[in-house]
C-alpha cells in the first residue's frame, strides 16, 4: 500500500466489485487508520522491536460500549478488508459473548471502539490482560474462557482455552473478580480425577455430579455435571465412586472415561 490516503466514494458511485458505499467507505476508514497505526508504531518502536504482531486482529462490527480488555466473540467477517490492509490483519466480526457458541472462539480487546467507528485492534492468540471471575472454589484452576453474556472479563474454566498466567489475588482468591494475565490460544483436552457426589449414582447413558480431585489426592470442592454416555457396560456409577473425566471442549460436556469398580 502506498501513503496515499484512500478516498471514501459517494452513494451510486460505480465501485468494483459491487459494494454499498457504506461497505466501501468502513473498509477505507479501518485501511487509512492501520496506516496511520503502523507508521506510529515505527516512528516510536525501539530497533528490533517487532511491528504488527499476527496475534492482532480488527474486531468490527462492534458496538461503542466494548472497552479495553473487555471479552468479545468472535465470528470470521470475510476477506475484503484483509485483502485492503494487505493482509497484515485478519478481519474479525465482534459479537456479544456467548457461552453456547463462543467457547474457546474470543478475543480481548487492546483499545476501546472509537465512538464515531466501528472497529478496532483485538487480540486472538498470545499474551493479554483482561479481568477474570474467580469462580467459588475455584481459586486452584488454571485456565479460563468466556463467559456467557459477560464482555467484560473471562471466567475459571478448568477446561478452558485460555492459560492463566498470572492473577492478582491481593482482592481475594475465591468467588472475586480481579486482574489476569493469560495466554489466548492453547486449547486443550483436560483429563481430571473426581468422585460422583450429591448422593449419585449416575445412570448409565445419563449424567450427574461430580466432584475434582487434583493429581495428588486434594478435593478441590469444586462441582461439575459429568455425563455417563461411554463404554458404560449399561453399568452406574454409584455415589463417592472414583472416576476419571475428560473435558471435551468442541461439546462443551465433562465425559466420565474411566470408573474405580463397583
Amino acid at each position: 500500500m502506498t501513503n496515499t490516503k484512500l478516498p471514501h466514494v459517494n452513494a451510486g458511485d460505480r465501485v468494483k466489485p459491487v459494494l454499498r458505499a457504506s461497505t466501501w467507505n468502513a473498509f477505507t476508514d479501518a485501511a487509512n487508520w492501520i496506516k496511520r497505526h503502523r507508521n506510529a508504531n515505527r516512528e516510536n518502536a525501539p530497533r528490533g522491536v517487532a511491528q504488527e504482531p499476527p496475534s492482532v486482529c480488527w474486531a468490527i462490527n462492534a458496538d461503542d460500549s466494548y472497552q479495553k480488555n473487555h471479552v468479545v466473540g468472535l465470528d470470521f467477517y470475510g476477506t475484503e478488508v484483509s485483502d485492503i490492509a494487505d493482509r497484515l490483519k485478519l478481519p474479525i466480526e465482534v459479537l456479544v459473548p456467548d457461552g453456547a457458541s463462543h467457547f474457546g472462539k474470543f478475543g480481548i480487546m487492546r483499545d476501546a471502539i472509537p465512538t464515531e467507528e466501528d472497529y478496532a485492534d483485538c487480540t486472538v492468540s498470545g499474551i493479554a490482560h483482561c479481568r477474570l471471575f474467580v469462580e467459588s472454589n475455584g481459586a486452584w484452576i488454571t485456565r479460563a474462557d468466556i463467559e456467557s453474556t459477560n464482555k467484560t472479563r473471562l471466567i475459571t474454566h478448568p477446561g478452558g482455552s485460555a492459560q492463566i498466567i498470572w492473577k492478582d489475588e491481593t482482592v481475594g482468591t475465591d468467588n472475586v473478580e480481579t486482574d489476569a494475565i493469560v495466554r489466548l490460544g492453547t486449547p486443550q483436552n483436560v483429563t481430571m480425577l473426581g468422585v460422583v457426589s450429591n448422593g449419585g449414582p449416575i445412570t448409565a447413558g445419563g449424567s450427574g455430579t461430580v466432584r475434582l480431585w487434583r493429581s495428588n489426592l486434594v478435593d478441590t470442592l469444586y462441582n461439575v455435571t459429568a455425563r455417563l454416555d461411554w463404554m458404560h457396560n449399561a453399568q452406574n456409577v454409584s455415589d463417592a465412586k472414583q472416576v476419571l473425566l475428560t473435558w471435551f471442549p468442541l461439546e462443551r460436556i465433562w465425559r466420565i472415561v474411566g470408573a474405580e469398580c463397583e
